[in-house]
């Protein structure tokens, strides 16, 4: 009987790991989740372009390659739209100094505002980084809500097996 219990025991705890696996490089099946890099060119032949990248809560994540002038709101729809996830009140752009060779300031952006005064949108500019994040209650949901699950799923294995040999 200390048997089972002691499998029992190892079985939660070896599902709480399996539940633990990155998603991505081929380990996942959620293609929106994927940590490939890619790289988009977006301008016509002929056009200017600057080269930026999108990390985060996006369709597709990447490398693009846009034309000059290109606006935040449009690298964003370039970048197939804000996930579900996505917190759109506190989108971060990293731009780099004039000599291109250390990060200088961090603009945070709140989208939601943007649409109802488009003078105000921010236009991209050369080797800047838009990262989107998640909200925080997604962030609840999908990293601290699997913990308490496991500890519960132990808990109720643990009770189960104490009753069952008797202590209860």
């Amino acid at each position: 009987m200390l048997f089972w219990v002691v499998e029992v025991l190892l079985l939660g705890w070896a599902h709480g790991l399996w539940a633990q696996l990155p998603t991505g490089a081929g380990l996942g099946t959620d293609p929106l989740r994927s940590n490939v890099g890619a790289y988009y060119y977006m301008a016509r032949p002929g056009d200017l372009t600057v080269i930026v990248s999108i990390w985060g809560e996006v369709r597709n994540p990447g490398q693009y390659e846009v034309p000059v002038g290109t606006e935040l709101i449009q690298l964003l729809s370039y970048a197939g739209g804000p996930l579900v996830s996505a917190d759109l009140r506190r989108i971060r752009i990293i731009r780099r100094e004039a000599n291109g060779k250390h990060y200088e300031s961090v603009l945070t952006v709140d989208v939601s505002r943007l649409v109802d005064s488009p003078d105000r949108i921010p236009t991209i500019q050369p080797g800047d980084v838009i990262v989107v994040g998640r909200r925080s209650s997604v962030v609840f949901a999908q990293e601290i809500m699997p913990v308490f699950r496991d500890v519960i799923f132990l808990a109720l294995y643990l009770l189960i097996s104490l009753n069952t040999l008797g202590v209860f």
